[in-house]
């Protein structure tokens, strides 16, 4: 087959490939599914109770966060139909919704063997999506699940430049994952960096809400330690999201009800207030 793509794409364009070879080695059955896949599966399971089941575990807020994989789809219900069935070995049934995870990206290295070539791609970071060249400019970040990455970066940087002397502004980290025991990614590293000063970390976690003063999602957590978030952006804080498309969505309307609170205006006002911040003092960096 031929890919004829104009969008990026990490799979190879305008020659012909190996079908089983390109579903082998360059497509990624372990990756996450979104809502609408798992929509769209469910409508092609016979069984009426279980096309249910999987619609109602697909409208959940937190399904992403599960990160469920179209593999871990199927084997719990192996009556759905789907273009690649006939190559997935489904298993009992058994006790559902118990799955254990493998990272898409550390799996595949995993299973390489020394020598094989990989195919890869680097792309340059979204415009404005780096610390200010100001130390002294308040930053607030905003992320769930893998989205704290960049931040976990911005944060060793910060706590270099206070190791060697230098003096920073504030910077508020609002982290959203399910469990302290479970993704509470980092943990040790983050507390060590908040010791020392270079952030302040305000985690809301959505299978133990009672841990995080009852905030199950990251838009909770901001919600409730608005008053901290206004003052670091009336003190010209730039502000940083980093997630799936929820997150994103999320947050922004949750920094809408706060402009709002702050201004007195209606939603609608404090939206386009918003709105004509991105890209000057918010930034976004937001995944599928």
């Amino acid at each position: 087959m031929t890919i004829d793509e104009t969008r990026p794409t990490s799979l190879p364009t305008g020659k012909a490939i190996n079908v089983s070879s390109t579903l082998g080695t360059m497509v990624e059955l372990g990756q996450p599914v979104s809502n609408r896949v798992a929509i769209g599966l469910a409508k092609t399971i016979p069984e009426e109770k279980l096309v249910k089941e999987l619609e109602a575990r697909a409208a959940e807020e937190d399904f992403q966060a599960d990160k469920v994989t179209l593999l871990h789809l199927l084997e719990d219900y192996p009556t759905a139909t789907f273009t690649f069935g006939h190559v997935v070995d489904a298993p009992a049934r058994g006790s559902r919704h118990g799955h254990r995870f493998l990272g898409v990206a550390s799996s595949s290295m995993e299973r390489l063997e020394v020598g094989e070539r990989i195919q890869i791609s680097i792309r340059p970071s979204r415009n404005g999506f780096h610390l200010p060249t100001d130390d002294s400019k308040p930053i607030i970040m905003a992320c769930a699940g893998t989205g704290l990455a960049p931040f976990r970066a911005f944060v060793a940087e910060r706590a270099l430049k206070k190791g060697g002397g230098r003096e920073l502004g504030p910077a508020l980290l609002f982290y959203g994952c399910s469990r302290p025991e479970d993704d509470d990614l980092y943990r040790d590293e983050l507390d060590e960096w908040e010791a020392e000063g270079a952030v302040s970390v305000r985690r809301a976690y959505s299978k133990q809400p009672d841990a995080s003063k009852g905030c199950k999602y990251v838009q909770d957590r901001l919600w409730l330690d608005r008053v901290d978030v206004r003052e670091l952006y009336a003190k010209g804080a730039q502000l940083y999201c980093c997630g799936a498309g929820a997150v994103g969505s999320a947050v922004e309307d949750t920094m809408v009800r706060i402009k709002a609170e702050v201004a007195g205006c209606d939603e609608e006002t404090a939206y386009k207030w918003v709105q004509e911040r991105k890209g000057d003092r918010y930034y976004s960096d937001i995944f599928s």
